[in-house]
């Protein structure tokens, strides 16, 4: 019993030594919360694993935008070939489409032909209507380079001498240009088809804008075409009810609308 607690006195001397060792190393040091550095470890371990997953994704993300680059430079290579193997093509269709000097597509093109043989026949109607102030025109030029032309009309003023746009008539004078592009139409279509006869002309209202003498004119040229040609007139003008023997008049009534047949 004496040589165990001697031993006993040894050792516990020495961890005495020991102890006070630590202490002077810990100082003034506190003891860490465990359980919070504990949940800070999970919390962080957590954070690692997220990153860990997105940079995975970011990793398979990446592979696929190499194979689309290798996708993209096989396409652009075989563009290449195809557009160096087809080139008259592409600029055939390019001119078609109107990337060309005059901005026309090619349908504009084949109908700005007819367009040209219309015109032609209604300033025939036109010079005699405007007495000859007025003639139309097809208008080429292009203000916005990124609109394409064709198929557009402007007015030849011989009492000015300056071409300007359609837009700039009066209302009477609109009509009179759609009276004549009208009657031109018909007037083209017949001459292009022998077989094919435009007996029949129809006026929806118009009549209303224009001035005494101007619808005078107006009347006579209907009268010249009368004689070849059916010509019916939608109005309510006063002065084309008195010049006009034949008239289908649609009369009001509390029972409803009926048709009355005059001439």
């Amino acid at each position: 019993m004496k040589t165990r607690i001697e031993n006993f006195r040894s050792t516990l001397s020495s961890l005495d030594a020991k102890i006070s060792q630590l202490q002077e190393k810990l100082g003034d040091q506190e003891v860490p919360d465990i359980d919070a550095t504990r949940k800070r470890l999970d919390e962080i371990t957590g954070e690692l694993n997220e990153l860990k997953e997105k940079r995975e994704q970011a990793m398979e993300k990446r592979q696929k935008i190499r194979q689309n680059l290798d996708e993209l430079s096989e396409l652009e290579s075989r563009l290449e070939r195809l557009g160096s193997e087809n080139r008259d093509l592409v600029e055939l269709a390019d001119e078609l489409n109107g990337d060309n000097e005059y901005r026309i597509p090619f349908q504009n093109f084949i109908l700005e032909h007819y367009l040209n043989q219309v015109v032609f026949y209604a300033n025939l109607r036109l010079s005699h209507l405007s007495e000859g102030r007025y003639l139309l025109m097809l208008d080429r030029d292009v203000q916005d380079r990124r609109s394409q032309a064709g198929l557009n009309i402007r007015v030849e003023d011989y009492f000015t001498g300056e071409s300007r746009g359609v837009k700039t008539l009066s209302g009477g004078e609109k009509f009179l240009a759609s009276l004549a592009l009208a009657m031109g139409l018909a007037d083209s279509i017949q001459e292009r088809s022998g077989q094919l006869r435009m007996d029949a002309l129809f006026l929806d209202e118009g009549f209303g804008t224009l001035d005494d003498e101007t619808l005078n004119r107006s009347i006579d040229i209907l009268d010249e075409i009368r004689s070849h040609r059916m010509v019916g007139i939608i109005s309510h003008v006063e002065e084309l009810k008195r010049r006009i023997p034949c008239q289908i008049r649609v009369e009001k009534g509390i029972a409803g609308s009926r048709i009355n047949v005059v001439g």
